[in-house]
């Protein structure tokens, strides 16, 4: 589920649009700085995205800086190793080299100190990557092995001295691990370890497994494919021989590779043919922010974000599908209640809800429910569903409302001290 506020006195809502519609997002936009390591994307829809000038947090209008960590050093080699996750429930997750990992607090809107496995271990370490479980274990790859977090305590699970620089999940449910040395598999929260055997010498960055294939991006070397069944190896020849960052799946099931001076490649898994190139145009028009590309995340809309440590973010809003533009028509039941849209939230149903200042339309398998509209309607500003599937909706003045979305009935709570409701959060049975 996701909120998107908007303010607009004609919607026009956007399903999808051609790849040359690429969206860049800066300093002008109020981004801290245009070298950005990481971009993730959270449960609720909002962006993070960590740069050389801290961690900051897209809504969908603009940037809002977080602090993680008071004594975090400005040198970009302490930053650029900054690793952030999300973990089954959608909560981020920071691992700092420094040997510290934090998570986002919802409710204090902050980020709090998970685990310091430099106190935990007794030792200084670098932290590399983390794999966040929604009960607060972690997994490490760190700078001295692989290591397990759990009940207040650092478990060694394998790979002593190694420097495990990343962590990924295989299909069948086991690890990849990424070392300075090769390519593990690893079984979840024990220590058996395989080396995987037939690998060229190079210096791995980023894994991907596909079907029986393993895709393994190099500093120097490429792409790198593994057949799982025969053992054979091969390379993707039209990728240039410039560091291979990430890797990510796109909405169209095909592989999206970034590259650290290339742009962003998109290979079809099964025939491993190129299906595109994205790179940078002159004014961006069309094109990346940049080519020296450090992350993707693909949004909960399908759109496509893809960071640069050279000029910002870009977002490739998702294909094939043209724009839609959804109003009120006067003396027309069926079109939305009001023009002046406040507040967009699409349900745990998929469903779309608008809220307005006359009112919430409820937008269901193309057919359109108004509540709350009245004689001069409410200026709805909020709307959530909760873990029963309800829908809350507030706003100014107008006090709190409970919809059932089964039978349509509208509930107002009586003798709430909350008239003037402004963004409505659910966490598990409380609000």
């Amino acid at each position: 589920m996701k909120r998107l506020p908007v303010i607009l006195v004609l919607l026009l809502m956007w399903l999808g649009a051609a790849a040359d519609e690429v969206r860049t997002l800066g300093i002008s936009d109020g981004l801290g700085s245009r070298k950005i390591y990481q971009v993730d994307q959270d449960s609720t829809g909002f962006v993070w995205i960590y740069t050389q000038a801290g961690l900051y947090r897209y809504d969908g209008s603009g940037f809002r800086r977080y602090d993680v960590g008071e004594d975090i050093s400005s040198r970009d080699n302490v930053k650029s190793a900054t690793r952030l996750r999300h973990d089954a429930d959608g909560r981020i997750w920071v691992a700092l080299r420094d040997g510290k990992a934090y998570s986002y607090d919802r409710h204090l809107d902050r980020f709090e100190q998970v685990v310091d496995f430099n106190e935990a271990m007794g030792r200084n370490v670098r932290l590399h990557d983390i794999m966040p479980f929604s009960d607060g274990t972690l997994l490490a790859g760190t700078s001295g092995g692989f290591y397990l977090w759990q009940d207040g305590e650092a478990k060694l699970l394998g790979l002593e001295g190694e420097r495990v620089e990343e962590i990924e999940e295989a299909s069948d449910g086991s690890l990849w691990l990424l070392t300075h040395s090769g390519v593990y598999r690893a079984q979840r929260c024990c220590t058996s370890m395989e080396r995987l055997e037939g690998l060229p010498d190079a210096q791995y960055m980023d894994i991907y497994e596909a079907g029986n294939r393993l895709f393994l991006g190099t500093f120097s070397e490429g792409v790198i494919v593994y057949d799982l069944s025969s053992g054979s190896v091969s390379r993707l020849d039209y990728i240039p021989s410039v560091p291979v960052r990430v890797f990510c799946k796109s909405p169209e099931g095909d592989l999206l590779v970034g590259l650290d001076g290339a742009g962003v490649f998109r290979v079809d898994i099964g025939t491993l043919t190129c299906m595109g190139h994205y790179t940078e145009k002159e004014g961006h028009e069309g094109g990346l922010a940049g080519n020296t590309v450090s992350d993707i995340c693909v949004g909960n809309d399908g759109s496509v974000w893809v960071s640069t440590t050279t000029n910002g973010l870009s977002r490739i809003p998702q294909q094939g599908s043209g724009a839609s533009w959804l109003k009120h028509v006067h003396g027309e039941d069926q079109s939305l209640c009001n023009n002046h849209v406040n507040v967009i939230y699409r349900d745990g149903d998929g469903d779309f809800w608008y809220g307005t200042n006359k009112g919430v339309s409820w937008l269901h398998d193309g057919r359109w429910t108004h509540f709350l509209t009245g004689n001069e309607g409410n200026v709805v500003l909020a709307v959530a569903q909760d873990s029963r599937g309800r829908i809350w909706v507030g706003g100014f003045g107008m006090g709190l409302y409970r919809i059932d979305k089964a039978t349509g009935a509208v509930t107002k709570v009586e003798d709430s001290p909350l008239q003037y409701v402004y963004h409505i959060f659910p966490e598990e049975d409380r609000l």
